[in-house]
């Protein structure tokens, strides 16, 4: 047998050894795994039960919505009707303006909970709200809103139910994180001006609107109920 021959057979002795020694593994290794399942144990490793409750607890905050409870003063008309007064309401808000707007909105539609009197119509609707860059918001409002303003015909009611819509709207409680605040408020109806749409107003409905202090009662914030 000369030396290459010999290598090769050693090279064959080897690898039959090695391939020897996987199935020996291999089947000690089934064996062990085939007693652990008899005895009702995971072969697999097990986080502790301390790091199991930690994730658990943790995931609720990372699948939570951006959506939060805060208070926002809705304005209504005081009892006597002439002035406004706000009342706090806890509104279930997200992270976008606009959206939070329309929320406010209709809040401020459905009425109040306490004493306090409405200073919108049932029927009243914003068709479209719109965040322009300059700090305006314009609230696009439906005919029927028009209609029901109409029933009481004065100076008060209008300029109850702009202002209270103005100082609602305007919160800074609704406005998405770094946003700038709004300032002004623009009424549209159907999409058009109101001195389109709405000819026989006793307010002047085609500029925008800002808040104005005069039209608060200066009482307290009421909570909802109160009364």
């Amino acid at each position: 047998m000369n030396s290459e021959q010999r290598q090769e057979y050693v090279k064959k002795a080897l690898l039959g050894l090695w391939a020897m020694l996987t199935v020996i593994l291999v089947v000690a290794l089934g064996l062990v795994v085939s007693q652990m399942i008899q005895h009702g144990q995971s072969p697999f490793p097990q986080p502790p039960a301390a790091a199991l409750a930690e994730d658990t607890s943790a995931l609720p905050e990372t699948l939570a919505p951006a959506e939060r409870r805060r208070d926002v003063a809705l304005y209504f008309a005081s009892e006597d009707g002439r002035l406004l007064v706000p009342e706090m309401r806890r509104l279930t808000l997200g992270d976008d303006t606009v959206e939070n707007v329309h929320i406010a909105f209709d809040a401020l539609v459905e009425g109040p909970t306490g004493v306090l009197a409405p200073v919108a119509p049932p029927s009243t609707r914003a068709r479209g709200v719109f965040l322009m860059g300059d700090g305006e918001l314009v609230v696009d409002l439906s005919m029927e809103t028009v209609s029901g303003l109409r029933k009481h015909g004065s100076i008060s009611s209008e300029m109850l139910f702009l202002q209270g819509m103005v100082h609602t709207l305007t919160a800074s409680e609704l406005l998405e994180a770094d946003a700038a605040p709004i300032a002004t408020v623009r009424f549209l109806i159907e999409g058009a001006s109101a001195e389109e749409t709405f000819q026989d107003a006793h307010c002047d409905w085609t500029i925008p609107i800002a808040r104005n202090a005069r039209w608060l009662a200066g009482n307290q914030p009421v909570e909802p109920g109160d009364g």
